[in-house]
């Protein structure tokens, strides 16, 4: 015999109730324990239970039990489950790739997958990403009863068939709508995420196109020599940078990021605006050509991919920039300005990412590339345009992203006086290889040769090759751009040039054989007295040192190879350096059969307790936090993201 408590009360609850049979009791225990499962389950996947209402010779009745599909969730009994369930393929991958909040984590099942669309929050996701005419539509079919038809919706709304067919096509990719034979219902929850929709019959409330974008002809040539001329500047400078960070490295920030001081000098030695030295820099770094060797006491310094891409033509290196450029979430735009916190933020440092940035800069070379070549289109059409697209996430963040795409497209060469040029075009037409090629077909010809003036400067009459561009940049500054650019030589960029392994006969022959007047004697004298100069005073690191009087103990200390690790270096007959520190200089030697003495900074003998030099040698030891620098990775494309989780989801309710 079993007894079980039944639900009769408070007083009844605190007592057993009479003993029944075993078997029976085996069997509402087994019972409930089904009913109990089956209501979790609906309430998990569709909030709570309400009973099914049957229809019984044309009245309605109650049922107390839910039809339950076979995966064994319950069926929806407005039939959107089943619409969801009869889609293809192709209709749910379009689907999940339009909203990909329903793919994170892939959907179990098309129940799962249509309790998920129509939860609150998505459905409020996926009518941000609408445009002005289609909320149009959805408000006029949440004012209606539904079903509706497609003729009664364009009566109603006065518009014409086709855009009207077009955005419906829309909605019902989206799952915001489906339907059943010629009836149109709105998907379960978005009545309420609409809100309470407009009165009237909806005439002239929304148009079906976005605002017109204006052109004002400019010409294809003109539009295409301002892009080349961008591009190549953009290309000089960030090449220009980055040699120059190779030779002298900059640190990195301890609150991470680069100073602002130093991307000034950069920026003033390439003859570039400090806006435009960020947006290469930042460019260059999302492109992998500048990387981090470290976060604690780590130095910006040019990637080994930077000297690939230094050895491939212009166009290619161009292409990869613009590729970076479009892909990367960081916005330059935002450095300098204040971050949450009151701070400033910095090229390079925390704080200039947006998740938007990539999308909204594709629309806008899309928008571009909608106007005939030449036509100049500007800020304020393309920002109107930009209201009617985005009308529920419009706001001043994605209207300064916008602005922002505008002028850095100018500025690395996809377009040229406000219109998108021929490379940029192809880039959004074609995709990168035909950009890269309409970007070569525009650009002139690399010149191998400079023209060298008494008053120290170097003339380049036009683009220079990879080779006369990386040493020229090495060795001097950019003076001035333009038709030509004009390089000047210092005793500094002498110096750079020397510190970076040239000498002073090789930077001179050099000079000799691409100049076409004779080496300056100015110049001559100038590269000559650096490079007598250079090297007189050399310095080197070193953590500690062993001095003594007898130079015979050291010799045989420095020969021994089992003080091999200490990498020690004589520099005199009683002193060796080592670059290890000096405990574990002190405890090698002892291991060695010699009794060092540590020595202060004033010569004394120091006493080190052995509290004292515990401490030293953990602090000295301690791990560094350092962060990897990791490659850029393409990013797993939507379509193929949706098409697994289609995958998935076939297979859960198979």
């Amino acid at each position: 015999m079993l007894s079980l408590p039944f639900d009769g009360g408070p007083q009844a609850r605190d007592k057993p109730q009479p003993l029944i049979g075993a078997q029976n009791a085996v069997g509402l225990v087994r019972d409930t324990a089904q009913i109990v499962e089956h209501q979790l389950l609906g309430a998990r996947a569709h909030g709570p239970i309400v009973p099914e209402e049957k229809t019984v010779m044309g009245a309605k009745c109650g049922s107390t039990v839910w039809r339950v599909s076979e995966s064994g969730l319950r069926a929806d009994g407005d039939g959107f489950s089943a619409w969801l369930r009869g889609r293809s393929d192709a209709e749910l991958t379009t689907l999940l790739a339009v909203r990909p909040d329903l793919v994170s984590p892939a959907p179990t099942g098309v129940d799962v997958l249509a309790s998920r669309a129509t939860k609150r929050l998505s459905l409020e996701r996926a009518l941000d990403d609408l445009d002005q005419f289609a909320l149009h539509v959805l408000d006029a079919l949440a004012g209606r009863p539904e079903p509706t038809t497609a003729s009664r919706l364009q009566k109603m709304l006065a518009v014409p068939s086709d855009p009207l067919h077009c955005c419906l096509t829309a909605l019902r990719a989206r799952a915001l709508t489906w339907e059943t034979c010629a009836d149109i219902h709105l998907a379960p929850g978005l009545r309420a995420a609409i809100g309470e929709p407009t009165p009237g019959d909806g005439q002239g409330r929304a148009a079906p196109e976005p605002p017109p974008l204006r052109g004002i002809p400019n010409g294809s040539r003109e539009v295409n020599q301002a892009a080349a001329d961008a591009a190549l500047s953009a290309l000089r400078a960030t090449a220009g940078m980055l040699s120059r960070w190779g030779v002298a490295p900059v640190p990195v920030l301890k609150s991470g990021g680069l100073g602002i001081r130093e991307l000034r000098k950069a920026a003033a030695s390439v003859d570039v605006d400090l806006r435009a030295a960020t947006l290469y820099t930042e460019v260059a770094r999302a492109a992998g050509l500048l990387a981090a060797s470290g976060w604690t006491g780590g130095e910006w310094l040019p990637s080994r991919a930077f000297d690939a891409w230094r050895d491939t033509a212009a166009a290619d290196q161009w292409a990869a920039l613009a590729s970076a450029w479009l892909a990367m979430t960081r916005v330059p735009a935002l450095v300098g300005a204040r971050d949450e916190h009151g701070g400033l933020r910095g090229a390079l440092g925390a704080g200039l990412d947006r998740v938007d940035a990539p999308r909204v800069r594709s629309w806008v070379l899309g928008q571009l590339a909608t106007v005939p070549p030449g036509e100049s289109v500007s800020v304020q059409a393309v920002l109107r345009r930009l209201a009617w697209r985005w009308p529920r996430g419009q706001h001043q963040l994605q209207a300064m992203l916008a602005k922002t795409a505008m002028a850095e497209a100018a500025q690395l060469g996809l377009t040229g006086l406000g219109a998108l040029s021929a490379p940029g075009r192809a880039l959004v037409l074609d995709g990168l290889p035909a950009a890269a090629a309409a970007l070569a077909g525009i650009l002139p010809e690399p010149v191998d040769y400079v023209v060298l003036q008494a008053d120290m400067t170097a003339v380049a009459p036009g683009p220079l090759g990879a080779g006369l561009d990386r040493e020229l940049t090495v060795a001097a500054d950019v003076e001035s751009t333009g038709g030509a650019t004009v390089y000047r030589f210092s005793a500094d960029s002498v110096r750079r040039a020397l510190d970076a392994g040239r000498s002073g006969e090789g930077l001179l022959e050099f000079l000799q054989q691409r100049s076409r007047t004779p080496v300056p004697q100015p110049l001559r004298y100038l590269i000559e007295d650096v490079a007598r100069r250079h090297g007189q005073v050399r310095v080197g690191g070193a953590s500690s040192y062993i001095r003594s009087e007898d130079a015979a103990v050291l010799a045989e200390i420095a020969a021994d190879r089992r003080a091999a690790a200490l990498r020690l270096r004589l520099l005199a007959p009683t002193v060796l350096v080592s670059l290890a520190d000096r405990g574990d200089v002190i405890g090698v030697l002892r291991k060695l059969g010699y009794s060092p003495a540590a020595e202060s900074a004033d010569g004394a003998v120091e006493i080190i307790t052995v509290a004292r030099r515990a401490e030293d040698r953990s602090g000295r030891h301690a791990p560094t936090a350092r962060q990897a620098v990791r490659s850029a990775r393409a990013p797993w494309p939507v379509e193929q993201r949706a098409l697994a989780a289609v995958r998935v989801l076939r297979a859960a309710d198979r």
